[in-house]
């Protein structure tokens, strides 16, 4: 036997012997660990969500603004703004 297969069998059996000493966390404890970071993620992107149709409503009434007073290079600018990607960051 050489040297790998050594450590790779050794490497299996201490894994058993840890899994029966040490068993995992109970399943419910899983689950709602992984409900909090679900959640957490929901809000994060409610409050991404928030913010960007904030910019998006500020960026759009500049627009009607300008198209009001007859500004339309502002307002063609702005229209771009707001069909860019850069508005998203």
């Amino acid at each position: 036997m050489s040297k790998w297969d050594q450590k790779i069998n050794t490497g299996k059996l201490s894994q058993k012997v840890m899994d029966k000493v040490k068993p995992e966390a109970p399943l419910r404890n899983k689950i709602e660990d992984a409900q909090k970071k679900l959640q957490f993620q929901v809000t994060k992107l409610s409050t991404i969500t928030e913010k960007l149709q904030q910019k998006h409503d500020a960026v759009f009434k500049k627009i009607v603004d300008a198209q009001k007073t007859n500004n339309h290079t502002y307002a063609r600018w702005n229209r771009s703004r707001l069909d860019s990607t850069q508005f998203l960051n």
